[in-house]
């Protein structure tokens, strides 16, 4: 069912005339006429009988614009509903971040953003381990590193740098040397310990 088309015959009806109507929509006489025929044919019905003095609506005619009032009303209410939520956001999002990450970064940028959207519930996952963002329904996920190939949408939103740091008892110890990264890792672990 065509809204245009249905909006154009009560338009008719409520001007009296084709002519009017048409002022009223910014639309030609025949293009007014063109819709009315396209409602009559697709109906297999006549909506309106016409002479150069008058319109007279059949009784097909009466029920369509009742219907029709009842459905642009409907479409009308349904379209405001949409907008005024798109305009105010609400729902859940789910959101996985690493340990650090999430708690040093994310969480206090959540929270100023849902102290602007309280129409918004966050759910934060924490994890340092691998995470399937489809099975596990996130939304989004903040993390270090580069995206490997992959069908997801990534954006850079900050940079992370990192350093190695020792004492200088132990870095007399163990002397000047390269460290490969899980080496690092290792030592920063056992440096904590």
């Amino acid at each position: 069912m065509n809204l245009d088309h249905l909006k154009v015959f009560l338009c008719i009806l409520e001007k009296g005339s084709l002519a009017a109507a048409g002022r009223e929509l910014g639309l030609s006489t025949t293009t007014m006429s063109e819709r009315l025929g396209a409602l009559e044919e697709r109906y297999g019905v006549t909506l309106l009988h016409r002479t150069t003095r008058a319109l007279c609506v059949t009784e097909e005619g009466r029920i369509l614009a009742e219907g029709a009032r009842h459905l642009l009303a409907e479409a009308q209410d349904l379209e405001s509903q949409l907008l005024s939520g798109a305009q105010t956001l609400s729902g859940l999002i789910r959101v996985s971040a690493a340990f650090d990450l999430g708690r040093s970064t994310v969480e206090p940028v959540m929270t100023a953003f849902l102290a602007a959207h309280p129409q918004i519930t966050i759910d934060l996952v924490l994890s340092d381990g691998y995470v399937n963002l489809l099975d596990e329904g996130i939304d989004m996920a903040v993390r270090f590193g580069n995206l490997a190939d992959s069908s997801l949408l990534a954006r850079t939103v900050g940079h992370s740098q990192r350093i190695f740091c020792a004492s200088p008892a132990y870095r007399n110890a163990e002397g000047p040397r390269r460290f490969s990264r899980s080496q690092l890792l290792t030592h920063a672990l056992w440096g904590r310990a």
